[in-house]
C-alpha cells in the first residue's frame, strides 16, 4: 500500500508538470520560452511529450500492478468478513485478534444485564447473541459495509489508470485541414517537438463550410458538412459544429478552427 501511495504521489507531481508545461508545441515556441539550455534539458527528460515517455508509462504500470495486487489480496477477505455473521469464537481465533481485552465481572451480574450494558454503550450497533456449551457469546457490528469504500475507491483509480494507459497506447489526436470541396485522409500532429503523420482508415470530404455571425459581427457558429468515404463508398454525411463532433469507427472529428482553403486571387497591375 505504501508503494502505491508513493507511485501515486510521483505520478501526481509529473501530471502537474505536464499540465503547467504545454505539451507537443513547436520547437520554436519552446526555444523562445526557455532558451537553448533548458530546452535541451526538458527535451532530454521527455517533458514536451511526457505522457508518452517510457518512465511515465513505467510508473503508471507499476501503480496499476500495485493496485491490482491490493485488490487481489484484500477483496476476498473483506467480502468474506462482510458476509460472515458467526457469533462463536474459539481460543485460537481470540489469540489472533490484535485488539483483545479481558474483564472480570461480578458474580452477581447476569448475562442479560451485561448484554444490556453493552447495548447502551454501543448504541446503533447490531447485536447477535447465542449460547453454546454453557458459554454465552455476544457479537456487535457497526460499519461492516464500510469496506465497500476501500474496494470502490481502489477499483475506480485502477479503471482510470487503465483507461489512461489504453488512451496513450491506442489513442491519437491530430489535425486535418480539409478545404471546401476537397478530400483528405492524413492527419498531422506533434510528437514532442517533431511533426508526425497518420493515415486514417477512411477519407473525409468537406462539402461546405458556413459561418454565422451575431449582429455585432462576432462569429456565432462554424458549421461544416462532411462526408465519410470508406473503401471508395460514401457511408456517412453529417454536419459538425464546435463541441458537436462526427463519430465514425471510434474516431471523433471536431470542428477545431477554420482558414482560407485556397481561394483564387486576381491581381491587376
Amino acid at each position: 500500500m505504501s508503494l502505491a501511495i508513493v507511485l501515486l504521489m510521483v505520478l501526481s507531481i509529473a501530471s502537474v508538470i505536464g499540465t503547467v508545461l504545454l505539451q507537443n508545441q513547436s520547437q520554436t515556441d519552446y526555444l523562445q520560452q526557455f532558451g537553448p539550455l533548458w530546452y535541451w534539458v526538458f527535451r532530454s527528460l521527455g517533458l514536451f511529450d511526457m505522457y508518452h515517455t517510457w518512465w511515465f508509462l513505467t510508473l503508471l504500470g507499476f501503480l496499476m500492478l500495485s493496485l491490482t495486487a491490493c485488490l487481489w489480496r484484500n477483496v476476498p477477505k473483506m467480502l468474506k468478513e462482510m458476509r460472515s455473521n458467526k457469533v462463536t469464537l474459539n481460543e485460537r481465533s481470540l489469540k489472533r485478534m490484535e485488539l483483545l481485552q479481558h474483564w472480570k465481572l461480578k458474580s452477581t451480574m447476569s448475562v442479560e444485564e451485561l448484554e444490556q450494558t453493552f447495548r447502551k454503550q454501543l448504541y446503533g450497533w447490531k447485536f447477535k447473541a447465542v449460547e453454546e456449551n454453557g458459554q454465552h457469546f455476544v457479537r456487535a457490528d457497526k460499519g461492516r459495509s464500510h469496506k465497500w469504500g476501500y474496494i470502490l475507491v481502489h477499483s475506480a483509480i485502477l479503471i482510470v489508470l487503465v483507461g489512461g494507459w489504453i488512451s496513450v497506447q491506442f489513442g491519437f489526436r491530430g489535425n486535418m485541414a480539409v478545404a471546401e470541396g476537397a478530400m483528405e485522409q492524413q492527419i498531422s500532429f506533434l510528437k514532442g517537438t517533431e511533426s508526425a503523420t497518420l493515415d486514417m482508415p477512411f477519407q473525409v470530404r468537406c462539402n461546405s463550410f458556413v459561418i454565422d455571425f451575431f449582429p455585432t459581427g462576432a462569429p456565432k457558429e462554424f458549421r461544416s458538412n462532411l462526408t465519410i468515404i470508406d473503401e471508395g463508398k460514401e457511408v456517412l454525411t453529417s454536419d459538425i459544429i464546435v463541441n458537436e463532433p462526427l463519430f465514425y469507427k471510434g474516431v471523433y472529428i471536431y470542428q477545431a478552427s477554420f482558414g482560407d482553403g485556397g481561394s483564387d486571387i486576381s491581381f491587376k497591375l
